[in-house]
């Protein structure tokens, strides 16, 4: 006969499996957690450096809008000044460029209007029987 107060085999092997599920799916679940508070810790710390990627417009500053001090290596802040000078230098450059072109522009009308009155001079127009006066070309002494 069997003892009532005894536990069945296939009962006790089912509670053991049902047991070593349940601690397989608390060590998963755990595991999960943690996985997803250290994901959350990431993101928590990108946003916190990079600020929201889905904030746009005025709300978001850059790094570079942002008041204080900014660090830099030294060879980028060399560089940064260096731009600085070669884009002043580019303007002046234009500056002049464009300073010697209306130089060239003043000079060039002051030339002609000069040409036009040394022309006048040389060849004043005055008119004999309706017909300017005009040297004809012919050799001295050899006439017709």
């Amino acid at each position: 006969m069997t003892d009532p107060t005894g536990t069945d085999p296939i009962r006790a092997a089912a509670s053991r499996d049902e047991a070593a599920r349940r601690a397989t799916a608390e060590a998963e679940g755990a595991a999960t957690n943690s996985e997803t508070r250290g994901a959350q810790d990431d993101e928590a710390s990108r946003f916190a450096t990079h600020g929201d990627p889905t904030v746009t417009g005025t709300g978001a500053e850059t790094e570079a809008q942002r008041a204080g001090v900014q660090w830099v290596r030294p060879t980028d802040l060399a560089a940064r000044a260096g731009g600085a000078v070669v884009d002043r230098g580019a303007q002046w450059n234009a500056l002049l460029h464009e300073a010697a072109l209306d130089g060239i522009r003043e000079g060039r009308a002051q030339l002609h209007e000069r040409l036009a009155q040394r022309q006048d001079d040389l060849e004043p127009a005055t008119t004999t029987s309706g017909r300017a006066m005009r040297p004809v070309a012919e050799r001295t002494g050899v006439s017709r």
